[in-house]
């Protein structure tokens, strides 16, 4: 037993540093001589500098749990491997704005011992389980009522922006969903769309999984492309191929998951550079723009844009969040992420960022880091504990379109409006009999 953990441990380091050296790799050879214009570039860095990143970078998968036993790490795999490694080292290569290598060494640091402090609670004992005790027809009914109203809404009120565009016009149905929904007077038909997309379908897929019925899966894939249609969000349409992918993961990688999941990054990574070398520029291009330059580098430049920003602008104090701006008055007028699309970039872009950045560093600072980092963990436990009678498996199904998401928004949207406040609502109210029971472990 102990030889299967020294050699699992191998493996996961082993990946982990293949990740970190594909990364740079890709790094440098697609995106900083494509994407200079947006800030991305290659700039001299001194070797101390780049080798502490490679050690913070690698430190994590020498003492983080070598299997998955809970839920939220998921969403710890996503902030380790897509954000933290990554902007470990974009932050040496920001070019707009240019950040001095001993302030990102700062940030890195600051990250590293919020990382930790996240992960540590995976050491945390579990609380005691608990639940409110339902009828298995009365959660049915509610559940499946109130997605049918979701659906029915956002069908009536913008069914008629519905449109297959492809990658070049998703911003023209963007920009004309957005319009439909201002005319709405509200803007619960966003609302609306998120928790579909965020809950409602992987909550289906995810039942689907769990008692082999493939059609509540092919409803899923049905329901995600009416939100494409209808909202043009990439998200919405690559939930098609990463739903199948997670699906696989879980049901095949074992023992291995964590190690399989770094090396499926690496994948990731290198697969625009390997169309473009047989050949296929075009695709390429647009995979480089959507994985290597969306997925994998912009999360991590933001939050070298956010410190920037904010070291010379006032903090928040989280007044830009829903709820605190009642009590806090907001120094700004404009919303956050816009208001630094106009900054850096004199036009109209939406810089959302994850919590690090989009509630740490603009609500306090550098200090935010650690801060949103302890609120995280406890996030993170409180999710595990309500979900400790479930088998992982299936709340990891549940939850995977709100991890696509979770670098790229706040805790509290996450938490509202992301899906995961629904989804925790739905495991405490979820009946241990009937159609889901092999769904729970105790």
């Amino acid at each position: 037993m102990k030889r299967d953990v020294v050699f699992l441990r191998g493996a996961l380091v082993f990946s982990t540093l293949l990740y970190i050296a594909v990364f740079n790799w890709t790094y440098f050879k697609v995106i900083a001589p494509a994407y200079g214009f947006w800030g991305l570039t290659a700039n001299p860095t001194p070797w101390p500098f780049i080798l502490i990143s490679w050690v913070v970078c690698i430190i994590p998968s020498l003492w983080m749990r070598i299997k998955i036993l809970r839920p939220s790490q998921i969403f710890f795999l996503i902030q380790y491997y897509v954000i933290f490694i990554p902007a470990c080292f974009v932050l040496y290569n920001s070019s707009r704005p240019y950040i001095p290598p001993e302030n990102a060494l700062l940030v890195i640091l600051l990250m590293f011992f919020g990382l930790s402090i996240i992960q540590a609670v995976y050491y945390v004992p579990l609380s005691i389980s608990f639940h409110v005790r339902t009828t298995s027809s009365s959660f049915w009914i509610v559940l499946l009522s109130s997605m049918a109203i979701l659906v029915g809404y956002t069908i009536f009120y913008f069914g008629g922006n519905f449109q297959i565009a492809n990658l070049e016009e998703i911003y023209s149905v963007r920009s004309a969903l957005a319009e439909a929904v201002e005319a709405s007077g509200t803007r619960f038909g966003f609302y609306a769309q998120m928790w579909l997309a965020g809950f409602f379908f992987p909550f289906l897929a995810a039942v689907g999984v769990e008692t082999k019925r493939r059609w509540l899966l092919v409803l899923a894939a049905g329901g995600y492309l009416l939100l494409f249609g209808i909202g043009g969000s990439k998200s919405t349409l690559f939930s098609l191929i990463y739903f199948p992918a997670i699906f696989l993961w879980l049901a095949h990688a074992n023992q291995y998951r964590i190690p399989i999941f770094a090396l499926g990054l690496c994948f990731l990574l290198s697969f625009g550079v390997l169309m473009d070398l047989i050949g296929l520029t075009d695709l390429a291009y647009w995979y480089v723009a959507v994985v290597n330059f969306r997925t994998f580098s912009i999360p991590a430049h933001l939050i070298g844009q956010y410190l920037d920003f904010f070291s010379n602008n006032p903090l928040t104090y989280m007044s830009h969040v829903t709820g605190f701006n009642i009590l806090i008055p907001s120094p700004y007028d404009m919303d956050i992420p816009r208001m630094l699309g106009m900054h850096y970039y004199d036009g109209p872009v939406g810089l959302n960022a994850g919590f690090w950045a989009g509630d740490g560093l603009a609500g306090f600072g550098p200090p935010g880091i650690i801060i949103m980092s302890v609120v995280c963990a406890v996030m993170f436990w409180i999710f595990d504990s309500i979900a400790k009678r479930c088998e992982p498996r299936f709340v990891i199904i549940a939850a995977t379109f709100i991890a696509t998401s979770f670098g790229n928004i706040s805790l509290s949207t996450t938490v509202v409006s992301g899906g995961l406040g629904l989804l925790l609502v739905a495991i405490f109210a979820l009946p241990n009999k009937g159609t889901l029971r092999t769904a729970f472990r105790i």
